[in-house]
């Protein structure tokens, strides 16, 4: 008999038109090029918490094995140390791929859907998943690989948006939503529906089951209380496999 977590995953995804379709793809790209230009402050704590969080096991070991989720166009690698590490991307996207090898040609990028097997148990010391978790239908899934994939002593770092919160409705208002109504001249609603489909208390609930959240940080305001701010950095430790 089924659960009701088995009921609950993987959740279905609103079906979109080819029109629907290809604006999402045209608002990914130009998302990316708007958010360091107008909201640096916002892409600086996304993308520097990983970074500034890993400094305190970084000196654990002399080399690491890193593997991003869901890299994109490889904007956190700037960020990282790369003397230290091998760095692998996982991105879904393949037309990515060819850029990010272009770009960085020392990072080793591949396509592939963190929702399915993609590597051997024990194959990094560290994963990193910025503003990635929200995204996936099949969550439990796609936290259960990471959780497989993770050296006994590895770390991973996390950033989700606080989806659903009083200062992160306004912040959306006046950034994403503000770009999307002035491009394409439509209602915002149907887009971030197909897009931010898990809230922080069911990731955090996910979480919980795989791995030992040891560090929060919310952001502006360093309180825990996500109605007053906008993202939440986290760095978990894998529980025991059972």
């Amino acid at each position: 008999m089924k659960n009701g977590t088995d009921k609950k995953w993987p959740k279905k995804l609103p079906k979109l038109t080819k029109k629907q379709q290809q604006i999402k793809d045209d608002f990914f790209q130009q998302w990316l090029d708007e958010l360091p230009k107008k909201f640096g402050i916002v892409e600086i704590f996304n993308q520097n918490y990983p970074a500034k969080a890993f400094q305190k096991d970084q000196k654990k070991k002399k080399f690491w094995r890193t593997l991003e989720i869901g890299g994109g166009i490889g904007s956190h690698i700037p960020y990282e140390n790369m003397e230290c590490q091998s760095y692998t991307i996982l991105e879904l996207r393949k037309h990515l791929i060819a850029l990010l090898k272009e770009k960085y040609p020392n990072v080793n990028a591949i396509a592939g859907d963190c929702q399915q097997r993609y590597a051997d148990k024990n194959s990094f010391d560290r994963v990193i998943a910025i503003h990635v978790l929200e995204h996936l239908p099949n969550l439990p899934e796609a936290i259960k690989q990471m959780h497989q994939v993770l050296t006994r002593g590895g770390v991973v770092h996390v950033v989700i948006p606080c989806e659903g919160s009083l200062a992160y409705k306004i912040c959306r208002k006046i950034s994403a939503e503000r770009l999307f109504h002035k491009l394409y001249h439509m209602d915002y609603s149907w887009f971030i529906q197909s897009e931010h489909v898990n809230l922080p208390g069911e990731i955090i609930e996910e979480i919980e089951k795989y791995f030992v959240i040891r560090h929060k940080r919310y952001f502006p305001i360093p309180l825990p209380f996500q109605f007053c701010n906008i993202a939440i950095g986290m760095t978990l430790y894998p529980r025991k496999r059972k």
